[in-house]
C-alpha cells in the first residue's frame, strides 16, 4: 500500500495527465489463499508471501512477487506482530458479523411482536347483540313497502 501510495503521489507531483491519488478502501485487505499458494510455489515462505501481499495491498501475484524479491523477509518479531494484527482483524470481523446477526434477529422479533400487537389493537368492534332491534327495523321496512 505504501509503495502504491508513493508511486501515485509521485505521479500527481510530476503532473502526469490523469494521475490521481489512490483511494483507500474502508475494508481491510485480506490476502487470498490462492495467491499465497502461488507465491509459495515460487519458493517464498508462507510468511513472506503474506507479507508481500499485505504490503502491496493486492492479490496480484506479479506485484507481490516483485515486492518479495526486492524486500527480504521480515524479522521474527515483525512476523509475530503481523500475525497478531491479522488475528485481531479476524476477531473484529467475527464480532461484527455476530452483532449484525443479533441485530437482525432482534429486529425480526420486534417486528413479529409489533404485528401481533397491531392485530390486537386494531381489531374491529364486536357487533352489538341487539339483533331484536335490527330485526324490528327490517320488519318495519318490509311492512311499509
Amino acid at each position: 500500500q505504501r509503495l502504491a501510495r508513493n508511486l501515485s503521489s509521485m505521479s500527481v507531483l510530476l503532473g502526469r495527465p490523469g494521475a490521481r491519488p489512490i483511494e483507500r478502501s474502508t475494508e481491510p485487505f485480506e490476502p487470498s489463499e490462492s495467491s499465497i499458494a502461488r507465491l509459495s510455489e515460487m519458493g517464498f515462505t508462507r510468511d513472506h508471501a503474506i507479507e508481500a501481499l499485505e504490503s502491496t495491498g493486492t492479490n496480484r501475484v506479479e506485484i507481490a512477487m516483485e515486492y518479495a524479491l526486492t524486500h527480504p523477509p521480515s524479522s521474527p518479531a515483525t512476523r509475530e506482530r503481523r500475525r497478531a494484527a491479522r488475528e485481531e482483524r479476524r476477531l473484529q470481523r467475527e464480532r461484527l458479523i455476530s452483532s449484525l446477526v443479533e441485530r437482525s434477529s432482534n429486529a425480526d422479533r420486534n417486528a413479529t411482536g409489533r404485528e401481533s400487537s397491531f392485530v390486537n389493537d386494531n381489531s374491529a368492534p364486536e357487533p352489538s347483540s341487539n339483533t331484536d332491534e335490527h330485526t324490528e327495523t327490517n320488519n318495519d321496512t318490509q311492512a311499509r313497502n
